[in-house]
């Protein structure tokens, strides 16, 4: 038996309210949020297809849809700027944030190094702007997808 993939997941960020809708009935949702000074909570919502959560700004936000027989939806959520720096990503992976910077040498937060997508599908949402600087390459095979998050 193949597991069904969630499609049709509709999310949102507005002014510190992320909201997820998985058109998909009583799924669950989980969230993980770890905010500036690295404390954690988590909140598991059973049999819903919705959820809406607050964030604050330096937050981080995981969120986990899962599903018996569905391969698990994962996602990021950064209320403020995700930086892509010295990453080789495969797989697929969700980002959502105000701002998406991507390059070899963006922030001194993180090491400096080339930022390549070798396999899967990168989705970017973004609600104010994206930069994509220097040294980042998406292999052949691998897929980007940006839109703005209305």
């Amino acid at each position: 038996y193949q597991p069904k993939r969630f499609t049709g997941i509709d999310c949102s960020l507005q002014d510190g309210i992320f909201t997820v809708n998985t058109e998909t009935d009583t799924c669950r949702i989980c969230f993980s949020v770890t905010d500036e000074y690295g404390n954690k909570n988590f909140i598991i919502l059973n049999d819903t297809t919705s959820a809406t959560i607050n964030i604050n700004d330096g937050d981080t936000l995981g969120v986990c849809i899962t599903k018996q027989l569905y391969v698990p939806y994962i996602m990021t959520i950064v209320n403020d700027t995700i930086y892509l720096q010295d990453e080789e990503i495969e797989g697929n992976r969700n980002l959502f944030s105000k701002n998406i910077v991507i390059g070899k040498d963006v922030t001194d937060i993180k090491p400096h190094g080339p930022v390549e997508i070798k396999n899967g599908m990168v989705n970017i949402n973004f609600q104010k702007e994206v930069f994509i600087k220097n040294n980042f390459e998406v292999k052949k095979g691998a897929t980007l997808v940006i839109k703005p998050n209305n």
